[in-house]
């Protein structure tokens, strides 16, 4: 789901039964407690996350994925100099693991710097051309600038058989939309991508502006309202998002 390949929330139904059934049989494995973080994080219990990822923390100080969605939480509450030092932290020791790359970028992108969002994706995208969430990303921060054209020439670095993923036809919908083609914009957002941002916590509010700049009042309200009732506290992005 994570990745834009799925909105079929059946996967995180079997997914907690797996991780439920390891937790019983091995309560002190750091990683199923870092799955288990992030599991807590798609269901939106809070709490959970907290308590998985700094299980995993305390069996193993080397885990890094349980960091990862303790992260996440800090960028969905907006607390960003934490976060951010977080991810500092994990790239001073693992320089080249790209999650905490990538996770920086989303950061400084809705702390409302681009051009430190652009930087990291650019360098997440050395290390793998074809990441998604990057080429997302670096569309994104372009657009944030006001900078449509970027955008596109962003988005056309992905695969041609990555085109259907959901990640990058949300980010799609939202160029389409800036550059004033509206009808393309919502054939891109359509039912299965909505069924998909509506399963990852951040991801109404990505809705949310597709319907802003298309001008559909109701539905941005709709959506930014899901997705603050789904948790999402990021107020100083939400006041600054162009």
């Amino acid at each position: 789901i994570d990745g834009g390949l799925s909105n079929d929330p059946v996967w995180l139904d079997r997914a907690e039964a797996e991780l439920k059934r390891v937790e019983r049989e091995d309560p002190n494995s750091a990683l199923n407690h870092a799955y288990l973080a992030a599991l807590s994080y798609y269901r939106r219990r809070w709490d959970e996350v907290e308590k998985h990822a700094n299980a995993a923390v305390r069996l193993d100080p080397a885990e890094v994925d349980g960091r990862i969605w303790l992260i996440d939480l800090l960028r969905l509450r907006g607390d960003w100099p934490q976060a951010i030092r977080l991810c500092r932290q994990m790239l001073e020791r693992e320089p080249a693991w790209f999650p905490a790359r990538l996770a920086l970028a989303w950061i400084y992108q809705f702390s409302g710097d681009p051009e430190g969002s652009i930087r990291e994706n650019e360098k997440t995208l050395e290390q793998n051309a074809h990441m998604i969430l990057a080429v997302a990303g670096l569309a994104y921060a372009h657009l944030d600038r006001g900078d449509p054209a970027m955008a596109r020439q962003a988005l056309g670095r992905a695969r041609p058989e990555d085109r259907g993923n959901y990640v990058l036809r949300l980010a799609w919908a939202l160029l389409l939309a800036c550059e004033g083609n509206a009808e393309a914009a919502r054939r891109e957002a359509d039912q299965e991508v909505l069924r998909w941002a509506e399963l990852f916590p951040e991801c109404p509010v990505f809705v949310a502006e597709v319907y802003s700049v298309l001008g559909d009042t109701e539905n941005a309200l709709a959506w930014l309202e899901k997705g603050v009732r789904g948790g999402d506290h990021r107020k100083s992005w939400l006041l600054r998002d162009p």
